[in-house]
């Protein structure tokens, strides 16, 4: 009997509810995804372990869904080795891991504690719908056997196995030097000669690295853990059979992210890699003291990002890199001396954004910039200064721009204002995740600073975005939807390969509907509306010099203007027809 689980809204009521809603209209707090940023770090991981000829395990305990599940194992590898905190979350996963099974993918996932002895037979259920070789356990003492043994007998084979290795975290394992306890090696190989285990390898997680601030340190830290891992093969050398491949499974996210300095398309030639160069080195020759061995790298939170993950300076700006955020409403405002600094109070605490540390400041959050005025005269950033169960205190970080607190200026928000806060540590199981692509708010990403240079989107082909802003709140005020329109055409020069963009908004009222496309061989602008519009020659400009830029230099911009009936803008699924883009808009995150 399967245990009863708790009810949640299907993927279509969803849907139905949150696309079309821009985000300062969706119920707060709330998680949101920048979807664009989650693919770009999956790929640009799967990449640098392919260019490193190493091994991969993601883990899936930060976001818990089968949409980044997929993305993080991509479509290439023929193994999809993944790492699950709880039975939970090996259950969610089921119905994605068979679809791979029936794909001819070997799916492996690890239960990433030593396994509780109460669970067994429930891991076991799952996997006889995986089949053989689908379930690894972690061992770091011989009491954990006797639920091997309970999993191979329900199961019907025996799972594999991975020892502990305690490299310096002291969070779960043994010391290299100790990891024979009690006789556990000897207790391992006896199992697997009965045919109710599989030794896999050795296998560290060390989180010490979350305390880096340097790429440096970050990379010293992963390879101190390699080498930890071969210590424990070579103190224990007489224990382990020499017949056999094992694996050395080490990492964590600001680690691994890291490897991108030395692999993939990020990588960099610099001394500071030197010596995890060397160490990869070492293991992935293929003989290691007569063993042989390979190098598997695992982690998690990468897909999303940080606070913590940047604070390592394994990546750049959060602005650029972190893919979530939690949205939040200001409850009040204390900037007429209320309190010794301005403050306001946002209706977000710690069940929304956690109570994780960040070695790089002292706060809980950070507001993204884009929440405020660019105008304000302070270097600083807004913080979550102090943090309660359900609220937080928002103020100015201390900074280096020579200011005392008195000379701080106002906090630049209202009550009622939506903000974005970037959390230390993301779990966006805390959250729901909107289906939410704010057109407005998307096109300020690419509105830098001329010290700084913007990301381009090489091989974004699709974009479709909602925003309220493209119908009017007065008669005839085209100008916001103009600036958002102006806005989408100067961002053309930092999407190269984009062939289609659908602009658009519905309500129970009216309709728009913008679009760019050159499907048809020849640049072609199309405005669909329940109501006039005006699009200004200011805007048409800014999409001309698109066109003359392109390779479809040669061509005038077609316009083409649609007035519809009002009576169609009365339901939501007729704007989603209207749609090129729809079989995307509808798909899955990961589609």
């Amino acid at each position: 009997m399967s245990l009863p689980q708790r009810l949640a809204p299907s993927t279509e009521e969803l849907r139905q509810f949150y696309i079309g809603k821009d985000i300062n209209d969706v119920p707060k707090p709330a998680v949101v995804l920048d979807v664009a940023k989650v693919r770009r770090h999956c790929q640009s991981m799967l990449d640098a372990v392919k260019a490193l000829d190493v091994g991969f395990r993601a883990h899936v305990k930060t976001h818990k869904t089968t949409q980044l599940a997929r993305l993080q194992v991509g479509e290439e590898s023929a193994q999809v080795k993944l790492v699950v905190s709880t039975v939970a979350e090996l259950q969610h996963l089921l119905p994605l891991l068979k679809e791979f099974k029936d794909n001819g993918r070997d799916v492996n996932v690890l239960y990433g504690i030593p396994l509780p002895p109460s669970q067994a037979s429930r891991v076991a259920g799952l996997a006889r719908e995986l089949g053989p070789g689908s379930i690894t356990f972690m061992i770091d003492h011989p009491g954990q056997l006797e639920a091997a043994r309970r999993f191979s007998a329900e199961a019907g084979f025996p799972a594999g196995i991975y020892l502990k290795v305690d490299t310096g975290y002291h969070r779960a394992g043994l010391p290299p030097a100790g990891l024979n306890k009690n006789d556990l090696l000897g207790k391992v190989m006896r199992l697997e000669s009965e045919g109710k285990a599989v030794l896999v390898g050795l296998y560290s997680h060390s989180s010490l690295s979350y305390a880096d601030n340097t790429a440096k340190q970050a990379m010293d830290n992963l390879a101190d853990e390699i080498r930890g891992c071969v210590d424990a093969l070579r103190y224990n050398a007489q224990h382990f059979p020499r017949d056999k491949e094992l694996t050395i499974s080490v990492g964590a996210s600001p680690q691994v992210a890291a490897v991108q300095n030395i692999a993939g398309p990020n990588a960099t030639q610099n001394p500071d890699s030197q010596n995890l160069r060397d160490t990869i080195g070492q293991v992935t020759q293929g003989n290691l003291d007569g063993f042989r061995v390979k190098l598997e790298l695992h982690a998690g939170v990468y897909p999303v990002l940080d606070n913590q993950q940047l604070s390592t300076r394994a990546r750049g700006d959060a602005e650029d890199e972190v893919g979530v955020f939690v949205a939040a409403e200001i409850c009040s405002v204390y900037n007429d001396g209320e309190r010794q600094t301005p403050e306001a109070l946002a209706a977000v605490g710690v069940l929304g954004l956690g109570r994780e540390p960040c070695p790089s400041y002292s706060g809980w959050g950070v507001v993204s910039r884009r929440s405020y005025s660019r105008a304000v005269d302070t270097e600083r950033r807004l913080v979550v200064a102090r943090i309660s169960q359900e609220h937080s205190i928002l103020t100015w970080d201390a900074g280096s721009d020579g200011k005392a607190d008195a000379e701080l200026p106002p906090v630049p928000l209202d009550v009622g204002q939506s903000v974005w806060i970037y959390p230390n540590h993301a779990r966006l199981e805390r959250l729901s995740t909107a289906f939410v692509f704010d057109a407005e708010n998307f096109f300020r990403r690419f509105e830098v600073p001329r010290n700084r240079s913007p990301v381009v989107w090489e091989r974004l082909r699709h974009l479709a975005l909602t925003s309220k802003t493209l119908l009017p709140t007065r008669l005839f005020d085209f100008g916001p939807a103009n600036e958002v329109l102006s806005a989408a055409g100067a961002a053309m020069a930092y999407l190269p390969a984009l062939d289609v963009m659908e602009l658009w908004y519905a309500d129970d009222q009216r309709g728009f509907l913008f679009r760019y496309d050159l499907l048809q061989g020849r640049p072609i602008i199309t405005v669909e509306t329940t109501r006039n519009f005006d699009l200004k020659e200011g805007t048409l400009r800014v999409w001309r010099n698109v066109v003359a830029a392109s390779r479809y230099h040669q061509y005038e911009v077609k316009v083409v203007l649609d007035m519809l009936p009002p009576q169609h803008s009365e339901m939501l699924p007729f704007w989603m027809e209207r749609l090129t883009l729809r079989d995307e808009v509808r798909a899955d995150l990961s589609g």
